[in-house]
C-alpha cells in the first residue's frame, strides 16, 4: 500500500483509508486478486483430461494421514469452497459452471467484482462505527439524548399521567431516537 499511495501521491497524513488509495489507482484489493486467480486455476484443472497430474491430485485424497493438534489445516478445496461460498458461486455445480471457458470467466469476473464491493462496503461500515465510537461523540450523544429524554419527559408527563410510571422505557425510546438522528 505504501507504494500505491506513493503513486497516487497520497500522504498518511491525509488519512485516506486503503480502500480509497485502491479506488483512486482503480484497483482490486489483494483477496480480490487471490479469489480471482484461484477461480480461474480451479476453472482450467477442471477442463482438464483426465490424465493429467494437476486433475488427478485435484481429485485426489490422502488415504493415511496424522491428525494436528488444534484442527486440521486448510486444504486448498477448503478455501475454494468458502471462496467460492464468498464469491456467491454454487460450489455443487463447480464441473458445471466451470465447463464452458467463456461464461466461467464471465461469471468469475462479476462474483469477484460483487465480493469487492461487498468487503469494501463493510470496511467502509466498520470505520464509520469506529468513528461514532470516538469517547468525545458519545459524549455529545450522552448529552444531546438526556436533554431530549428530560423534554420528552416533561412533555409527556404534563400530558398523561400512565407514562411517569414508565420513565425509564420513556428514556431509553427518547436515546434512541436521537442516537438514530445523529447517526443520519
Amino acid at each position: 500500500m505504501r507504494c500505491l499511495r506513493r503513486i497516487a501521491y497520497v500522504k498518511w497524513q491525509d488519512h485516506i483509508p486503503d480502500t480509497e488509495v485502491l479506488q483512486i489507482c482503480s484497483i482490486s484489493g489483494i483477496k480480490a486478486c487471490l479469489v480471482s486467480a484461484q477461480l480461474r486455476w480451479t476453472g482450467h484443472v477442471i477442463r482438464m483430461s483426465k490424465n493429467r497430474l494437476p486433475k488427478q491430485a485435484f481429485y485426489s485424497q490422502l488415504e493415511h494421514s496424522t491428525r494436528y493438534r488444534g484442527g486440521q489445516r486448510k486444504r486448498y478445496k477448503d478455501m475454494l469452497k468458502h471462496n467460492m461460498k464468498a464469491c456467491s458461486i454454487n460450489p455443487k455445480e463447480l464441473e458445471t459452471l466451470a465447463g464452458e471457458r467463456s461464461s466461467w470467466h464471465a461469471m468469475c469476473k462479476a462474483s469477484v467484482q460483487q465480493f469487492e464491493s461487498e468487503r469494501v462496503a463493510k470496511l467502509k461500515k466498520r470505520s464509520l462505527c469506529k468513528a461514532a465510537g470516538s469517547w468525545h461523540q458519545q459524549l455529545a450523544v450522552l448529552l444531546v439524548s438526556r436533554m431530549a429524554a428530560s423534554v420528552l419527559l416533561i412533555f409527556l408527563s404534563t400530558h398523561t399521567a400512565e407514562l411517569i410510571h414508565n420513565r425509564r422505557s420513556v428514556v431509553l425510546t427518547a436515546q434512541s431516537i436521537t442516537c438514530k438522528w445523529i447517526s443520519k
